[in-house]
């Protein structure tokens, strides 16, 4: 549960902007927020730029403002509401029409006023807005819209975000971009250490069903060059997590890029396959700094440290088996990298037993979506059931990530394959599955969930099907294929996750 201190900050310059019973939530925001919404990460946007930003910005003073009073919202609806009220959720959304609480009121009181602040920003001053402004801004207003669940809205957010950025945006396709008429602005400051932020917001939540419009943005994101490798000098854990997500994005990027592999002209596809040996070395690289930060190569690593280090160790680990397989259209590749798939899971489970997160929101990507992987392209029945008995215990959400909601999707195409293995316990090509959309019918409290088989028709025809999901109801897979096994996670050999 939040605290909700007196605030211990002097600043007049603050003080003239925020009435007394807000300051609470500026104190909370600074005080513990920070540390949440960063998660596991070391980057200096959260835990510095943001605070300071707000000091000097009103429009990003007032989003802060409305995140903290969300946050206060969410944590005491069970106390403070007449009636029992959910956590927000993409299927169960806030909205201006309910208040679960006053902290709620605040929080919407607040958030308007953002809004308001930047879109006369942007009439006012296009083209004069700082770069590094609008993206702090943006960052923002799209966490209070996905904390709140509203995912069209932060759909939207993130798009025109990218759209008002792109000029500054390293990681968006330069090509056929037309020329600005003024001179390009030099970086401001930090930007360059921030940039990336957006667009990896915008590629994770492509991989989710509820952020429609980020899965086609996708091709937005150049892939090819200025991948980001460590600097084997680098003294400090925060640019490494930089240069890391950095890399991270790109790569995940290329991965959501090759779905649609098969449909490339060959040349495309020979570009494609080159791409993929270039990234597959370059993790090679990753894999050789990380040990010398875990192998004592460095100097002493703080705890905190090695937490990061580990979320970095687990998503190269996902990246290896992805972009290994990602070109193989009969999605076969992945039945050779069980080893892998077992490495990947004792080191999410050992960063579990580690670190013992207590957020309920964060935007970092930590354990969520490596573990969907397992349960996904993992056909080794124990190991992704153990990957789902995992995610049933997560309690918080990862930007639009949510567990429940993603392992149920997820749990849908597992189920038709584990009804279609045969007696030496193989899964056919032609009945491995994927979870491509999701409708939502709010009246009968039913998810609609589409799937697309890896291998089309004999027509060359896409193959699909849908089942209808209870939102609130795990699919219990292995009671309707009879298998009565103990998918304990204390089987597996937590040494093999160490290096």
């Amino acid at each position: 549960m939040p605290r909700l201190p007196h605030p211990r900050w002097k600043n007049p310059h603050l003080s003239r902007f925020i009435k007394q019973d807000d300051a609470q939530y500026f104190d909370f925001f600074r005080g513990q927020l920070v540390y949440e919404l960063s998660g596991y990460s070391h980057s200096e946007f959260w835990l510095r730029i943001v605070p300071c930003e707000s000091s000097l910005d009103r429009c990003a003073l007032e989003s802060a403002l409305a995140i903290g009073a969300l946050s206060t919202a969410i944590r005491l609806a069970p106390q403070l509401s007449a009636q029992s009220t959910r956590r927000p959720s993409a299927l169960y959304p806030w909205s201006v029409i309910v208040m679960a609480n006053v902290h709620h009121e605040a929080a919407v009181r607040h958030y308007v006023k953002a809004l308001a602040l930047f879109r006369n920003r942007l009439e006012a001053e296009m083209n004069k807005a700082s770069p590094r402004s609008l993206l702090i801004v943006s960052l923002l207003l799209i966490t209070f819209e996905l904390l709140q669940g509203d995912m069209k809205s932060a759909d939207s957010l993130i798009t025109r975000s990218i759209t008002l950025l792109k000029h500054t945006l390293k990681l968006h396709r330069q090509d056929g971009l037309a020329q600005q008429a003024q001179t390009p602005r030099p970086l401001e400051g930090d930007l360059e250490d921030i940039e990336h932020l957006l667009p990896l917001i915008s590629i994770m939540g492509g991989y989710t069903p509820f952020l429609l419009s980020q899965s086609s943005n996708m091709q937005l994101w150049d892939t090819t060059c200025g991948m980001d490798l460590p600097d084997s000098g680098q003294p400090s854990i925060s640019k490494l997590d930089i240069q890391w997500n950095k890399f991270h994005a790109r790569a995940v990027a290329f991965i959501g890029v090759t779905m649609k592999f098969q449909t490339l002209p060959l040349p495309q596809q020979r570009d494609t396959e080159e791409q993929k040996n270039v990234i597959l070395a370059q993790l090679r690289i990753w894999q050789i700094e990380f040990d010398s930060w875990c192998g004592g190569g460095k100097a002493y690593v703080e705890p905190a440290h090695m937490r990061t280090l580990q979320i970095m160790q687990i998503q190269r680990q996902t990246l290896l088996i992805c972009i290994s397989c990602c070109l193989d259209d009969t999605d076969m590749m992945y039945d050779d990298f069980e080893t892998e798939f077992r490495i990947l899971l004792t080191r999410c489970v050992k960063y579990l037993r580690e670190s013992r997160p207590t957020y309920l929101f964060t935007l970092s990507t930590s354990i969520l979506s490596a573990l969907l992987v397992v349960v996904n392209r993992c056909r080794v029945h124990n190991l992704r059931m153990m990957a789902a008995g995992i995610i049933r215990q997560i309690q918080w959400r990862e930007g639009a990530w949510e567990p429940a909601l993603m392992l149920n999707g997820k749990l849908g195409g597992v189920l038709m394959e584990e009804r279609s293995r045969n007696r030496d316990g193989f899964i056919p090509s032609d009945c491995r599955w994927f979870w491509a959309a999701t409708e939502w019918e709010a009246g009968r409290k039913q998810l609609i969930a589409t799937y697309i088989r890896a291998v089309p028709d004999v027509n060359g025809q896409t193959v699909n099907k849908t089942l209808v999901l209870d939102p609130d109801k795990s699919l219990d897979v292995c009671s309707d294929i009879g298998c009565r096994e103990d998918h304990d996670v204390e089987q597996l050999d937590l040494s093999l996750g160490i290096r």
